[in-house]
């Protein structure tokens, strides 16, 4: 659950000081040992962002969205908090 709210938290937030700041906070509780998320492919904003804050992709996710008949993809990226 508390994981839950960090990937929350993560999406919400408007600049990388933020999304760091969540993810030393997160580094922080004893059970949180990995962050998961996903982006959609075409959001090259989002994973560069992502990608700047350390996570590494590990997964394609095709057709993972459908928006108003539209499909999207995903991948699926992890960060490994270092403890």
């Amino acid at each position: 659950m508390l994981l839950d709210s960090v990937l929350i938290l993560l999406s919400l937030m408007p600049n990388n000081f933020q999304h760091q700041k969540a993810i030393n906070k997160a580094k922080e509780i004893d059970d949180v040992e990995k962050i998961n998320l996903t982006v959609v492919t075409s959001n090259q904003k989002a994973k560069n962002l992502y990608t700047n804050l350390g996570f590494k992709v590990f997964g394609f996710e095709e057709k993972a969205l459908k928006v108003n008949g539209v499909y999207y993809d995903e991948e699926h990226m992890v960060l490994c908090l270092d403890k």
